[in-house]
């Protein structure tokens, strides 16, 4: 599960599939006209994080300690911050808008380069992407469609992606220096994500619509 998929449920995270949910009835069901391919390449997900990406984090939790780790967390965190600001502007959200600009500036500067988050003790990080920059403009989900690694997504989300993707400053390096630091970045953040996804995955009778369940109940927007 790649850190973009993480961070989208990063506030609401799995839930219980056997829970009732009071929301059910309002909650938009998106289509998924692809349910046979993205089973196909939900199994090579599956088969990827159970083999791969579970050990690779496994073994990266081990030997990087705790604080480096979260110290790792905040770089990255503190490069997106920029389009937090933009996607908040976009929303309309002024106040958002302002503790982007003001934790960028403050952790970037007394947070040596965003290692430490200065920041956090006055102002709270309010991600913002423009996949719900698109969903405040009246933009549908579209279909269902679950990514290679990245995992559940939808039209509108990946469309979002993409465009967010332009506003990285990894898009602006060279091939090797971005994919060495999406890769650190997906390591560092995706082991409690395999984890709620494991627990999902056992207690689930189709773990492919469990999954999708999830992705309907957040709709890849933090609110």
């Amino acid at each position: 599960m790649s850190s973009a998929a993480a961070r989208t449920r990063q506030e609401r995270g799995f839930s219980d599939p056997f829970a009732e949910d009071p929301e059910a009835e309002d909650r938009e069901i998106i289509a998924d006209p692809l349910e046979p391919v993205n089973r196909r390449i939900f199994a090579f997900n599956d088969r990827f994080y159970t083999y791969v990406a579970d050990p690779v984090t496994r073994g990266y939790e081990t030997v990087t300690p705790r604080p480096v780790r979260r110290s790792i967390g905040n770089f990255f965190n503190n490069l997106r911050e920029p389009f937090h600001f933009v996607n908040s502007i976009l929303q309309g959200r002024g106040e958002d808008a302002h503790h982007a600009f003001g934790r960028f500036v403050v952790n970037s500067t007394f947070g040596v380069g965003g290692l430490i988050d200065v920041a956090g003790e006055h102002l709270d990080q309010r991600p913002r992407n423009f996949n719900q920059t698109l969903a405040t403009w009246g933009v549908g989900d579209g279909f269902y469609i679950v990514l290679p690694v990245a995992g559940p997504s939808s039209l509108r989300a990946s469309s979002g992606s993409l465009v967010d993707s332009f506003m990285h400053p990894f898009y602006y390096q060279e091939a090797e220096v971005a994919v060495a630091g999406r890769t650190l970045e997906g390591v560092n953040t995706a082991r409690p994500y395999l984890r709620e996804y494991d627990n999902l995955k056992r207690f689930a009778l189709d773990p492919y619509i469990a999954v999708k369940d999830v992705y309907e109940r957040t709709g890849g927007v933090i609110e």
